[in-house]
C-alpha cells in the first residue's frame, strides 16, 4: 500500500505488523502532518469481528484526550475495510528501551507516572485499558510516554468492548482476578502497571512460568522477590509501591490510579532532590551489554521510529443467556443424580440410590413417575444416550470391577461394553464413545473406541494433559473435540490424538462439562464465590457466564439436542463425625446436616477436635467431649476467623491446636488453645502452608509447603503456643510431599510422597541427616497416623482396588496388611480423614450422606 492516497492520507511507509494487524505512516494531505494508519492484516483471521474489534478500539480511544494517551482522530474506510487514523509517534516502545536498558531512575519514575496519569484519565471516563504492558507503551524522544492499543478495553460499568484472549507474552501482566475470569474494575490496570514498573526497575517480570498453568499459579500463590533484593540502588520506597500494585487481593491494592500516582509523584521529587538515596546516575539492570547488542540489532532491522506490532484475536462477542425457569422434576430424599437429558430432550435417565443400592432411572422431563431400568446387586451409574433415543450406555460395577454396559431405554437384559471404562459419552453420529479410563499409574485418562469395535481403545490424554484425573469426557457436536476436566480446570484435545490445551485458567473447581448443541458453548459445573453453580464459558476461550444461582449447590449439566432445557442436580450433603470402637465394633455418630470432619483425637480419647461449617457457613473448629468413645453433650465452637480453617492438629498434651486457615487465597498455619483464646499465627508466607503436625513433646511442628517452588516437609519451633524460631526445611523436594506424621520417638516423619501423581508413603529422618524413602507401594495414599509403640503406621488411600480404605503398614519394611475388623466406608467416599487414640481402641472419621433431586431449565426464547 506504500505510495498509495486513502482518503487524504499518502501512505509512506510501513511501521509494524502483527499477527492480525498492520499499520504504516501516512501523510494527511489536508493538515500536512504526519499520521498513523492501523488496518485489519490481510489474510488475516477473525473477518468482521476483528473488523468490528477495530472500530470499538478507535470508540474507546477517541472517548479519551490525554497527553499520555494515543489519540485517535478518525475512522475511515476502503475498499469495505475499516482503518483507523492515529498519532504518529517518533519514538520505541518501552520493551525495546527495557532490553536496551538506558533508563535512570529518575527518567524511569517519570515515565511511570506519566503512564499513570494516563489511566487516571481513562478510568475517570470509565475505560479499564486491560492490556498495560511495556509492548504497548510508545516513549517518544522526548521522553513522553503514550499508552498505545486500546483493543482489550472495556468499560468499567460492565459494557464489553471487545472479548480479551491474550497470548502468553501479555499474561504475565494480568492480575490474578483477570485470570479467574472475574468481573475488572480499575484495579486490574494498577496491578499491570505494577508488573511493568518492578520490570523497568530490575530488568526480570516478578512472576515467571514455563507454560500458562505454571504461570498463573505463580500469579497467584507466589510473592516476588522485593525490588531492592535485585537492584540494591533503587530507593526502598519502591518496594513498598511495588508491594501494594501487586497485592493478590484486589481489595488491599491501591484503590485507585490517582492514588498510586500520588505515591510515585512523592517519590519522583524525593529522587530528583536527592531526599532518597543516591540514585541519579545508577543505569537499570547493571550490565546488560548482552541486552544492548541485542536491542541494537533490532533497532538496526526495524529502525528507531513508531513500532507497534497488534495482535488481535477474534472478537467473540457473548449472546445474552435466554431467559429461562426451573422446573424440579424428581423430589425423592435419596440421591438422584447424573441426569442426561434424551436427545428430544423429552425424557431424563439419571441415577438415585432410592431402593437402596445406586440404579438407573428415566424419568419424563416434567416430571412424573419415575421407572427403573436396573436392578442389579451392583450399582449402576453415569448413564448416557446414544443418539437414536433408543439405548443408554452406564457404568455398572457387576463382577467386581467398573465397566461400561448398555440397556435398552425402557430397560431389560445388560451386555457389557467396555471393561473398565467409566463415564461414557457418545458421539452425535453415533459411531465413537469417549470415556475414561485408568493408566498404570490408577489414574484416569480419557480414552475412545469405535463402536463397531470396542476392543480398540485408543488413549488419548495423558499426565501431561491436565494432571491427576481426567474426567467427564464430552464431545464437540461435530465429533471434532472432546472436553473433559483434569486438576480443576477444564481441557480440549482432538478426537483424532494429538496434544490437549487448557480451557479455563482461573483457579476455581471446574468440571462436568457439556456442549451447547450449536457448539459454541462449554456448560459446566463450577466452584465460584463460596457456591457450586452452573456456568458456560465460550469453547475458544473466554470470560464464564453464571447460569444458575448455586443455592443447591447445582452440578451435572445435560443439554438436550434441541437446546430448549438444560437438566441439572442440585445436590446437598453432609459429613457425619463417627467414633468406632474397635473392641466392641459400637459406632456412635455426630448426627445432622452440616459437615462435620478432619477429627484430631486427645490421646486418651477424652475429646475430639474437629472442623464444622455448623455456624456461619465457615469452617472453624469445634471440640467435642467424649466418655468411651460416646458424645457428651454439645460440641463448642473454639475459633471465629475469617476465611475457613482445616486440618486441626491436637497436641499430645491436650491444650493446643495447630491448623492451617484459607483466606483470600492464602494458607497459612495457626495455633489457638483448646480451651479458648486468641489464635496465633505461625506462618505469613505468600506459599501454601497446610497440614501440621507435633512433635511428640509438644516444641515443634512439622507442615507442608510449597515455598521452595514444590511442596515440601518444612519445621519450625514452638513454645507455650508461639512459633520460637525461623522455619528449616527438611525434604529436599525429590518428590512431592504432604501430609507429614511424626513417629511416636520423634526420630522419623511419615509423609505422603507423589511422584508423577502418584503418592505413596515416604520416611525422613527427623533431623535431615539421612535422605528420605519410599516405602509402599500401590497405596494411593492419603493419610498416616502412627500406633503408640511404633511398629506400625495406618494409612489411608486407594489401595490397589481403587477402592478407599485403611490399612496397616510396617515402618520396616512396607508390608501392608488389612484392620481388622475392616472399616467400611460408604461407595461415594471422595476421602478418608482419620485419627486414632494412643491404645488404638477408638477410631474416628467422617461419613458422608448425599441427596439430590434434578431439576431443569426451560426456555421459550433462544437455545441453550
Amino acid at each position: 500500500m506504500i505510495g498509495q492516497t486513502i482518503s487524504h492520507f499518502r501512505i509512506d511507509a510501513l511501521l509494524g505488523e502483527g499477527g492480525m494487524g498492520v499499520v504504516y505512516r501516512a501523510q494527511d494531505l489536508t493538515l500536512q502532518v504526519p499520521r498513523a494508519l492501523k488496518f485489519i492484516k490481510p489474510g488475516a483471521v477473525g473477518g468482521k469481528q476483528s473488523e468490528a474489534r477495530l472500530v470499538r478500539e478507535a470508540r474507546a480511544a477517541a472517548l479519551l484526550n490525554h497527553s499520555a494517551i494515543c489519540t485517535v482522530y478518525e475512522i475511515g474506510e476502503v475498499n469495505g475495510q475499516p482503518f483507523i487514523a492515529m498519532e504518529y509517534i517518533d519514538g520505541q516502545t518501552l520493551r525495546e528501551i527495557i532490553l536496551a536498558g538506558s533508563l535512570d531512575i529518575n527518567t524511569s519514575l517519570r515515565i511511570v507516572c506519566q503512564i499513570a496519569e494516563g489511566l487516571v484519565e481513562a478510568h475517570a471516563k470509565d475505560i479499564i485499558h486491560r492490556d498495560i504492558k511495556p509492548a504497548n507503551i510508545m516513549v517518544t524522544s522526548q521522553l513522553k510516554a503514550k499508552i498505545m492499543d486500546f483493543g482489550l478495553a472495556k468499560a468499567i460499568d460492565g459494557t464489553q468492548l471487545t472479548q480479551p484472549g491474550t497470548a502468553l507474552g501479555t499474561s504475565a501482566y494480568m492480575s490474578p482476578e483477570q485470570w479467574r475470569g472475574e468481573e475488572l474494575d480499575a484495579r486490574a490496570d494498577l496491578w499491570s502497571l505494577g508488573v511493568v514498573i518492578y520490570e523497568m526497575i530490575t530488568g526480570q517480570l516478578p512472576f515467571k512460568g514455563e507454560h500458562r498453568e505454571a504461570l498463573y499459579y505463580a500469579v497467584t500463590h507466589h510473592k516476588p522477590a522485593p525490588v531492592t533484593s535485585l537492584c540494591p540502588e533503587a530507593p526502598p520506597e519502591l518496594d513498598w509501591i511495588t508491594r501494594r500494585a501487586l497485592e493478590k487481593d484486589k481489595d488491599r491494592r491501591y484503590a485507585s490510579a490517582a492514588e498510586m500516582l500520588k505515591d510515585l509523584r512523592v517519590l519522583l521529587r524525593q529522587t530528583e532532590s536527592g531526599e532518597s538515596a543516591e540514585v541519579s546516575t545508577w543505569i537499570l539492570h547493571g550490565t546488560l551489554s548482552k541486552r544492548r547488542y541485542q536491542a541494537a540489532l533490532a533497532i538496526a532491522v526495524v529502525a528507531i521510529a513508531v513500532v507497534s506490532w497488534f495482535a488481535f484475536i477474534q472478537e467473540k462477542d457473548r449472546q445474552a443467556l435466554p431467559p429461562s425457569y426451573p422446573l424440579q422434576v424428581t423430589s425423592s430424599e435419596s440421591l438422584d443424580n447424573d441426569p442426561n437429558l434424551s436427545p428430544d430432550g423429552s425424557r431424563i435417565v439419571y441415577t438415585s440410590n432410592a431402593s437402596g443400592n445406586t440404579e438407573i432411572y428415566v424419568v419424563d422431563a416434567l416430571g412424573g413417575r419415575p421407572v427403573q431400568l436396573t436392578s442389579d446387586p451392583a450399582p449402576d451409574y453415569e448413564p448416557a444416550w446414544f443418539p437414536d433415543g433408543r439405548q443408554i450406555a452406564f457404568v455398572s460395577e457387576r463382577g467386581g470391577r467398573a465397566g461400561i454396559w448398555k440397556t435398552g431405554q425402557m430397560g431389560g437384559s445388560a451386555t457389557m461394553l467396555v471393561p473398565g471404562g467409566r463415564q461414557p459419552c457418545i458421539s452425535a453420529d453415533g459411531t465413537r464413545m469417549a470415556f475414561a479410563t485408568q493408566d498404570s499409574t490408577r489414574h484416569l485418562r480419557i480414552a475412545l473406541v469405535e463402536l463397531a469395535n470396542v476392543t480398540v481403545v485408543k488413549v488419548l490424554t495423558d499426565v501431561d494433559d491436565g494432571g491427576w484425573d481426567h474426567e467427564d469426557p464430552a464431545w464437540s457436536p461435530d465429533g471434532e473435540w472432546i472436553c473433559y476436566a483434569g486438576r480443576n480446570n477444564l481441557w480440549l484435545v482432538p478426537a483424532t490424538g494429538g496434544d490437549a490445551h487448557q480451557l479455563t485458567y482461573d483457579g476455581n473447581v471446574n468440571g462436568q462439562p457439556v456442549w451447547s448443541p450449536d457448539g459454541r458453548y462449554i456448560y459446566h459445573s463450577s466452584f465460584r464465590g463460596d457456591s457450586q453453580a452452573i456456568w458456560r464459558i465460550l469453547a475458544e476461550g473466554g470470560d464464564p457466564q453464571r447460569l444458575t444461582l448455586g443455592t443447591g449447590p447445582e452440578s451435572h449439566p445435560s443439554v438436550a439436542t434441541a437446546g430448549q432445557r438444560l437438566a441439572y442436580t442440585t445436590e446437598a450433603a453432609d459429613e457425619d463425625l463417627c467414633f468406632l470402637d474397635r473392641r466392641t465394633a459400637n459406632e456412635h455418630c455426630l448426627r445432622g446436616r452440616q459437615f462435620d470432619l478432619m477429627p484430631s483425637l486427645a490421646r486418651d480419647g477424652s475429646k475430639v477436635v474437629f472442623i464444622s461449617d455448623r455456624w456461619g457457613g465457615r469452617s472453624q473448629l469445634w471440640v467435642q467431649a467424649l466418655v468411651q468413645g460416646v458424645p457428651q453433650g454439645s460440641p463448642r465452637r473454639i475459633t471465629e476467623q475469617a476465611g475457613n480453617a482445616s486440618h486441626p492438629a491436637l497436641s499430645h498434651d491436650g491444650r493446643w491446636v495447630a491448623y492451617y486457615v484459607i483466606h483470600e487465597g492464602q494458607r497459612d498455619i495457626w495455633i489457638v488453645p483448646v480451651e479458648g483464646g486468641l489464635p496465633v499465627q505461625v506462618t505469613n508466607h505468600p506459599a501454601i502452608d497446610t497440614i501440621p503436625t507435633w512433635s511428640p513433646d509438644d516444641t515443634r511442628l512439622a507442615f507442608s509447603s510449597d515455598r521452595g517452588g514444590k511442596e515440601a516437609i518444612w519445621i519450625i519451633p514452638i513454645a507455650a503456643g508461639q512459633p520460637s524460631g525461623p522455619c528449616e526445611q527438611l525434604t529436599d523436594g525429590q518428590v512431592e510431599a504432604v501430609s507429614p506424621a511424626w513417629s511416636p520417638d520423634g526420630s522419623q516423619i511419615a509423609f505422603v510422597g507423589c511422584q508423577n501423581e502418584h503418592c505413596e508413603v515416604w520416611l525422613v529422618s527427623a533431623d535431615g541427616l539421612a535422605p528420605a524413602r519410599s516405602l509402599t507401594s500401590g497405596a494411593n495414599a492419603q493419610q498416616i497416623r502412627w500406633s503408640q509403640t511404633g511398629d506400625e503406621m495406618w494409612v489411608s488411600g486407594r489401595w490397589v482396588n481403587g477402592q478407599w480404605e485403611i490399612r496397616r503398614v510396617s515402618p520396616a519394611d512396607g508390608t501392608a496388611m488389612p484392620v481388622v475388623p475392616p472399616v467400611s466406608f460408604a461407595p461415594a467416599t471422595d476421602f478418608i480423614l482419620f485419627d486414632l487414640t494412643a491404645d488404638m481402641n477408638l477410631l474416628a472419621f467422617s461419613r458422608n450422606e448425599y441427596r439430590g433431586n434434578v431439576w431443569i431449565l426451560e426456555t421459550e426464547e433462544g437455545h441453550f
